[in-house]
């Protein structure tokens, strides 16, 4: 899929990744083109990997994409495991959770981006660079309560500025 010069949006599934058996490839184009991953009705727990060009699921054909400016993921309403394995520079990433005490490992980011982590209703554990290799950063653009935050050296995690007051509240941190 080619993006046609107008911003384009591309959403992935109607609430399964599961219903995508074969691999997509989407390129944008000089617009900001945004990629949707809508996997809010799969009911197993599994893990999404996230790379700087992909992302990849069991039982999901597999996105491969380039020059988006957006990638958006609707995680599955069970608990279930986000590996970042790195972003595209300057491309923002957005994770919702949703339901279930996910477990979402930021372990590298593009230094121009941070993954954005948006409240949930889970107890959420977020790590950002626990292997302390590279760098890696999170950004929580809302209040926000987690299971646990861990932060190792060169990770960063930041609230968002401007608008109401947010708190990040956590049972557990963890900072190298």
């Amino acid at each position: 899929i080619h993006g046609n010069g107008g911003g384009d949006l591309l959403t992935i599934a109607n609430g399964s990744l599961s219903t995508v058996v074969g691999p997509v490839t989407f390129t944008g184009d000089a617009a900001t083109d945004s990629v949707i991953l809508n996997d809010q009705a799969y009911a197993f727990g599994s893990t999404t990997t996230m790379t700087p060009t992909t992302v990849s699921r069991a039982f999901f054909g597999g996105l491969t994409y380039s020059t988006s400016e957006r990638l958006i993921l609707d995680t599955q309403d069970v608990a279930s495991t986000i590996e970042i394995n790195g972003t595209a520079p300057n491309m923002t990433v957005t994770v919702n959770a949703n339901n279930g005490t996910d477990t979402i490992n930021v372990n590298e980011t593009d230094p121009t981006t941070p993954v954005t982590i948006s409240p949930s209703t889970g107890d959420d554990i977020v790590n950002i660079n626990t292997g302390a290799i590279g760098s890696a950063g999170a950004l929580f653009p809302a209040t926000i309560l987690l299971g646990a935050l861990n932060i190792g050296a060169g990770g960063r995690g930041d609230i968002a500025s401007g608008g109401a007051d947010k708190v990040l509240r956590t049972n557990s941190l963890t900072l190298t």
